[in-house]
């Protein structure tokens, strides 16, 4: 199912048509967790809420990719967009745009997500230094990052409960 539709063709048997088939469906399956997970009334009580309903965003992806989820002062979720895709081992974090999309969104208060396709979810000191800008960024708008969240298979580490974020202080330890 992660194969490409080239590699899938290799397959006896399996041609155009059933290889688009087999290729399109992680995508299916990650849009509709995706959507079932989205409901506005969602209210994030903590590190896991998050952390599950972002886990879906993620799934069977081969870059490195990053959501962001929006929420109101009262952590009820208005969003979670796609801000961008990197590559195997590295995302562009475009302080901008998520500064952009949030303020679109009318957020109080913002979780930053990303995916480790290497299968380990340890975040890297680029990771650390990355939640430290945003979280500057986003506290010159009156903006809280609470979390940075980052996801690989079916698990998630997030920086603020492991120690390495402090929101509101801008705390980095490494």
């Amino acid at each position: 199912i992660d194969a490409t539709p080239e590699q899938l063709e290799q397959v006896d048997g399996v041609g155009p048509q059933v290889s688009t088939f087999l290729h399109l469906l992680p995508e299916t399956a990650r849009y509709y967790y995706s959507v079932k997970k989205k409901r506005k009334d969602t209210i994030m009580t903590n590190v896991n809420d998050c952390g599950e309903f972002m886990q879906p965003m993620f799934m069977n992806q081969r870059n490195e990719v990053v959501y962001l989820l929006c929420m109101d002062a009262k952590r009820k979720v208005l969003s979670c967009d796609f801000i961008g895709e990197g590559s195997v081992n590295s995302a562009n974090v475009p302080v901008r745009r998520i500064v952009e999309t949030a303020l679109s969104a009318g957020a109080s208060v913002v979780v930053i997500g990303h995916n480790h396709p290497s299968g380990l979810a340890l975040p890297s000191g680029d990771d650390v230094k990355t939640t430290c800008r945003l979280a500057a960024a986003l506290d010159g708008v009156d903006i809280t990052l609470a979390d940075h969240i980052i996801v690989a298979d079916d698990d998630y580490v997030s920086l603020a409960q492991s120690g390495l974020y402090r929101p509101g202080s801008c705390s980095v330890i490494i």
